[in-house]
């Protein structure tokens, strides 16, 4: 099973993923992006992916959904997390080639920053690989695995 987060963006649905949205979005089925648990059994999904979601929750939500996320892969499944890009953003901004209007839209929208140092601290702290970390234009890309303990 793969899965895919949404936060109201049906843009973002994959065919042949389950699409979870939290507002229930066009082409997704409504859940939590928290808690996948009431879509996804511990350990089933081959592959979790998160686009524009972590970074509109707050911190300590976020952590708990990163916690979620990983324990709803199967060993060895991998974990795709992208968020906003603060500092690219920023410069962005201060360089004119983002203007006020798309800054608020885009920076202050979110309700926690995860640069990418920390979110990649963060999803090791809960038991999971880092398998590479990017930037991708205004994204920051971690990609991890879950691993067995043992």
């Amino acid at each position: 099973m793969k899965v895919n987060l949404l936060t109201n963006d049906p843009k973002g649905v994959r065919p042949g993923w389950v699409n979870i949205d939290a507002s229930g979005g066009p082409g997704a089925i409504l859940g939590s992006v928290v808690d996948l648990g009431h879509s996804v059994d511990l350990g089933e999904a081959e592959e979790i992916y998160s686009s524009d979601v972590l970074d509109k929750l707050p911190l300590e939500q976020g952590k708990a959904a990163l916690q979620n996320w990983l324990a709803c892969l199967r060993f060895g499944g991998t974990l795709t997390v992208a968020v906003l890009d603060l500092r690219e953003a920023c410069r962005l901004v201060l360089d004119g080639a983002l203007t006020p209007e798309g800054a608020n839209q885009t920076i202050f929208s979110r309700r926690s920053a995860w640069p990418v140092a920390y979110l990649a601290q963060q999803i090791t702290e809960r038991g999971g690989r880092v398998v590479s970390k990017s930037l991708e234009g205004m994204r920051a890309v971690v990609v991890a695995e879950r691993v067995d303990p043992r």
